[in-house]
């Protein structure tokens, strides 16, 4: 590996308006076959990235981006030594920065160095002839100095406080400097030595790896009379919005490379052409769907629209003739989502001012105003810009320039109302200008940045460009919450993410006192980066991750070292910054100016540091001291788990809250304040992935970073009794069996007994991978076995080695592999994997393990029998098949939910539903999907659904009812469902289709039992994908039906009119209800009341809306079993 060479960011002063609300999404787990691998989707489907964002780059093309010092006012200073130093020539050769040549437009890797005795004159242009600077400097007007140099200023406090006196700087001639001295000048030379060159390279490392979704279009300030997408004479730009292929960059940046640069500074006309660009409304233009044809399909409306702007000067030129724009209030406009606020725009600061035909002027007529009068206006919102109509937002930079307000006033003042007092900008007026630049941004709510040096360029465009990229994903999508987990007493606990910066949330909320507790992100930016523990595995071993210096890594295995140090951006490169990028990971803000920033602005306009990563399909586990009944088991073993149980360390450990993100950590949480136990870190991910040199975590930190799962899977914890030390004593722990989900092929033990003393050396108990690990495993289980062996069980997951499915088997205690029971059903054509598994004991009542089921992505619900000591006679079966009417396999990504047959003891009842949303394609897969109820006495074998009662929903209808208390309605979509009566079949069916129209409906969560015991009736979630690309992307039902028959209930399930009781209130056009839709297809999550009669539904819910006293009334209950024996706590969560 080399040694890497980079632009290190320098002095950048960065306003990130783009700032957003949560969005707390439900939680989605499957995958279905593809051709050779399984397609796995590496961002929820439901966040609709097919609306494909318009970015129009407009290039100062003035003639003072030829200039070769920065700023201007140092124009007349080219005698003194001053003007050859970087701390005051901007532009000038900097000796800590290393200059790489710029990459080629064509993706072949990046421009030849320069060479020290033939150095281009222009990188860009090889017809621009060389200079030999050991001998001619073009630039040189310090008498005999000709040869590479610079001058270094001396590092007193006077000559620091006023840098402009000659004395105050040492010559540093080059000649005779190393060969890598001289190669940087020379590169500094060809590639950054004026304006024009600095910034074209800086552009082109910003937008080289730029999405392909990214419509990107393209012009310069003093570009006139072109013909654009049909339209003449259209002034600045030079080619409308296309996707962003590699041909269409290699397009752009050869452009960019060969524009010349002349003329003055019109930005007011460039950005009004802009502006006026994105008013049109045929289909060769920006909102069509594909521009500069006559597609005809219909345009969107929730399309974005942006500009950047970019200047090292102070604006002139012609006037855009808008008026006093921002000082005029209107129009109005009201909000076509219910849940949406309503508009109108006010002339108030920091946005009014009293000027007229300002550069704030035109980015407020072009924000303000409706672009698309003819599109319902569905453009997505965010916290800093309110607009949903179609409109321009507006970043600007500034390279070299400074003016007067404080950007950070400015951009608070958004929030807060504050007074700022823009001056008047006139021609070439300065600082007045520059301010106007700023006054831009905010007005057209895009970004704004002063750049004082190329590297702080660089990395203002990537910023800009990250915050656009996020826009998108985050277009259409919904707020909800992607887990809840309920412990003992009132304390619930809240997980989701915003997909703007891929950033997590994590709140405790107390439901009697209706309040927020604590909020994890508040707490993790309040802890220093030294007071947090961070583990990981390296091979051998667990150690904690140090980050002090180069030398920390050194407990590390080699090749997490090499990985941690290789540059992700630059195959087979090394940089060095391991240490800096756990210093990162660990919550260092100032990690490295290379890396990706964490801060932002919340909704109250207020910086916020986000350092949790995004929590997706994980469901968090709290861990309290429940008795798992392992008292039952045989001999000392079982009469040794009360004195566990009992002792003063278990009764005081703390109750703990274990929370998997994908900031590649999970995290242990102290439940009760939030703080931070510990984080473990798998070791796979401080390793390269496939071809890769670079370890996949360190993919978090780069400043355009896409986002990736890396810990994704939902743990188990539960008490075990193993021989932890193995010195053949054993002992009971408890034991936390963790995975990666989507995020990788890893699970791991780690020992809990005590979490706010985890020890990295004792209690990281093993990692396990293997050839047939997939990616996609979640929600193992801890079983005991039937030679008093206790094992970890989970299924295979999906892109294995082998492509077929399979149920592992390891021992709880070292993480050896005991058994891999395979199914043979799976090919290198037809890939597999086995989905979650569930455990039961039956025949027995017992605690030991007997069976396992699991389905898998092909359909198949297996049975793999474990009863026996000797592994030889264990056995797999194929218990169902599921295939639709037409034949076509079902995929089973969840696990079954088993009970016993309420009307028949020796029989298991199991519950799936089918369907896969986390496959790139499966949101636009509309196959029948269904639900499924088998019994299974363990003689079962190859059913199929003609073994099976058909059941079908009747009718789906949109009812409204009038609240019990007389207060308002609701409004539902509802279902009935039949009632054909079972008699010799071996379960039962339903498809979800109503009619004849295939929406795509389909089961992604596991079934679940309402609240009691002896459970008669299931309740299924489920998905159905929308594919209005501008719509929020799933809605959900929820089905409630017998569990033997699939029947609906025989008194109503749904509390339609919110008084907590289930009669005749609940009954619509003459039925009750077995179906209805709520949520959004994650887990259905609940709270028992407090007389256990119902249960408050959680998806959808906002905490903070419900009434402890009266929780119906602001949410939908459901009935729980007939068998309830009342709520004893708030433990009740299913």
């Amino acid at each position: 590996m080399k040694q890497k060479t980079r632009i290190l960011k320098k002095n950048i002063h960065l306003s990130r308006l783009s700032t957003f609300a949560a969005s707390l999404l439900f939680s989605l787990a499957t995958t279905q076959a593809a051709f050779a691998q399984v397609n796995l989707a590496s961002v929820p489907l439901f966040l609709k990235e097919s609306v494909d964002p318009n970015l129009m780059f407009v290039f100062d093309d003035s003639g003072s981006m030829g200039w070769r010092y920065m700023p201007d006012n140092l124009g007349g200073d080219a005698n003194e030594n001053w003007y050859y130093s970087s701390d005051v020539n901007k532009i000038y050769y900097d000796p800590d920065v290393t200059y790489l040549p710029p990459y080629k437009p064509d993706g072949s890797g990046r421009y030849p160095n320069s060479s020290y005795t033939s150095a281009p004159v222009n990188g860009f242009d090889p017809n621009s002839g060389t200079d030999n600077l050991s001998t001619y400097i073009r630039f040189d007007q310090i008498g005999s100095i000709e040869e590479g140099f610079y001058m270094d200023l001396i590092q007193s406090p006077q000559c620091i406080a006023n840098p402009k006196v000659n004395s105050c700087f040492n010559t540093v001639l080059l000649n005779n400097a190393t060969a890598d001295v001289k190669q940087n000048y020379a590169n500094w030379f060809s590639y950054y030595s004026t304006r024009d060159k600095a910034a074209k390279s800086g552009i082109t490392e910003a937008f080289f790896n730029l999405p392909e979704n990214i419509r990107v279009g393209y012009g310069a300030i003093n570009v006139n009379n072109n013909t654009i997408d049909g339209v003449a004479d259209t002034d600045t730009i030079v080619s409308g919005v296309r996707p962003y292929t590699s041909a269409r960059r290699q397009q752009f940046l050869t452009w960019l490379h060969g524009k010349s640069v002349s003329g003055g500074t019109p930005l007011r006309t460039a950005l009004k052409d802009i502006g006026e660009y994105y008013s049109r409304s045929d289909n060769q233009g920006p909102w069509g769907a594909t521009p500069g044809t006559n597609d005809t399909t219909a345009q969107v409306e929730c399309r974005q629209s942006f500009s950047i702007l970019m200047t090292d000067g102070i604006w002139n030129g012609g006037s855009p003739s808008v008026g006093n724009v921002d000082n005029t209030a209107g129009p109005s406009y009201t909000n076509p989502d219910p849940d949406g606020d309503d508009f109108s725009y006010t002339a108030v600061s920091p946005f009014a001012d009293s000027h007229s035909n300002t550069l704030a002027d035109v980015a407020m007529e072009y924000w303000k105003n409706d672009l698309r009068t003819d599109l319902a206006n569905k453009v997505p919102t965010g916290t800093v810009d309110p607009a949903f109509w179609q409109h321009m937002v507006t970043f600007t930079i500034g390279l070299g320039v400074v003016g007067d307000i404080s950007e950070a006033d400015a951009t608070a003042a958004i929030a807060s109302g504050d007074q700022i007092t823009w001056p008047e900008p006139d021609d070439n007026r300065s600082p007045e200008n520059i301010d106007d630049l700023l006054h831009a941004a905010i007005n057209g709510r895009g970004g704004y940045a002063s750049a004082q040096d190329p590297g702080a360029f660089t990395l203002a465009i990537q910023e800009f460009l990250g915050d656009l990229t996020a826009r998108a994903q985050t277009s259409a999508s919904s707020a909800a919450v992607s887990s809840a987990v309920l412990r003992t007493e009132s304390l619930g606990f809240f997980a989701g993410f915003r997909s703007e910066d891929w950033s997590g949330t994590l709140t405790g909320f107390n439901f009697d006192q209706g309040s927020e507790i604590w909020n994890a992100e508040t707490v993790l930016a309040n802890t220093t980066p030294a007071n947090r523990t961070l583990i990981t595995h390296n091979g051998t071993s667990g150690v904690e991750l140090a980050f002090s210096s180069t030398s920390s890594l050194s407990n590390l295995s080699t090749n997490q070292q090499q990985a941690l140090n290789a540059d992700p951006t630059l195959a087979s490169t090394v940089d060095n910054l391991g240490y800096k990028r756990l210093a990162w990971l660990h919550g260092d803000t100032n990690a490295d100016s290379s890396f990706r920033s964490r801060e932002t602005i919340d909704q109250s306009g207020a910086s916020v540091t986000r350092l949790l990563g995004d929590i997706i399909n994980a469901n968090p586990q709290f861990v309290g001291k429940s008795n798992f009944g392992f008292s039952r088991l045989p001999s000392t073993e079982g009469s040794s788990y009360g004195a566990f149980r009992s002792t003063t360390d278990y009764q005081n450990r703390i109750d703990a809250l274990y929370v998997p993100a994908n900031d590649g950590i999970l995290h242990a949480f102290n439940s009760e304040t939030g703080a931070e136990l510990f984080g473990y870190v798998p070791g796979e991910l401080l390793l390269p992935q496939g071809t890769n040199s670079h370890a996949r975590i360190s993919e978090l930190m780069l400043p355009n970073y896409s986002h990736k799962y890396l810990m994704d899977g939902t743990p188990r914890v539960q008490d075990a009794y193993i021989d932890k030390d193995g010195n053949g004593s054993a002992e009971w722990r408890t034991v936390l069996l963790g995975t990666m989900g989507l995020g990788g092929k890893t699970v791991f033990a780690l020992d809990v007994t005590d979490p706010g003393s985890f020890s990295p050396a004792t209690d990281v108990l093993w990692e396990f991978t293997h050839p047939d690990l997939g990616y996609g495993v979640t929600d193992p289980q801890i079983a005991r076995l039937a030679d008093g062996t206790w094992a970890a069980i989970f299924g295979n997951g999906y892109n294995s080695a082998n492509n077929q499915s399979s149920l592992f088997v390891v021992d709880l205690a070292d993480g050896s592999l005991i058994k891999e029971l395979e199914t043979g059903a799976g090919s290198s054509a037809a890939p597999n994997g086995l989905a979650a598994p569930v455990i039961t004991s039956f025949p027995e009542r017992d605690a030991i393990t007997r069976h396992v089921y699991a389905g898998d992505l092909q359909g198949n619900m297996w049975r793999f029998a474990i009863a026996s000591s000797n592994t030889n006679s264990w056995s797999t079966e194929k218990v169902f098949s599921a295939q639709d009417n037409g034949g076509t396999a079902q995929p089973i990504t969840v696990a079954p939910r088993v009970a016993l047959n309420p009307t028949d003891s020796d029989e298991l009842v199991l519950a799936f539903g089918t369907g896969s949303f986390l496959r790139n394609g499966d949101e636009s897969n509309f196959n029948v999907q269904s639900l499924y109820s088998i019994k299974d006495d363990l003689s079962q074998t190859n059913l199929t659904r003609s073994d099976l009662l058909e059941q079908t929903i009747t009718t789906q209808e949109t009812v409204t009812v009038t609240k019990a208390s007389g207060v308002g309605t609701n409004t539902f979509t509802v279902r009935e469902t039949s009632e054909n009566q079972l008699t010799s079949e071996n379960g039962w069916y339903l498809d979800l289709i109503y009619g004849s129209t295939q929406t795509g409906e389909r089961v992604i969560s596991r079934a679940t039992f309402p609240f009691g015991v002896n459970p008669d009736r299931v309740r299924f979630t489920t998905v159905v994908p929308d594919d209005d690309p501008c719509s929020s992307g799933r809605t959900g039902f929820i089905m409630d039906l017998k569990l033997t028959s699939g029947q609906p209930s025989d008194d109503p399930v749904f509390d339609l009119n919110s008084d907590g009781i289930f009669n005749s209130g609940d009954i619509t056009g003459g039925y009750a209800p077995s179906g209805i839709q709520y949520g959004y297809g994650g887990e259905n999550r609940t709270i028992a009341t407090g007389d256990g009669d119902s249960e408050v539904i959680i998806p959808g819910l906002d905490p903070n809306q419900l009434d402890p006293d009266a929780p119906c009334e602001d949410a939908l209950c459901a009935r729980s079993l007939d068998s309830n024996t009342g709520r004893q706590t708030w433990e009740q969560l299913r």
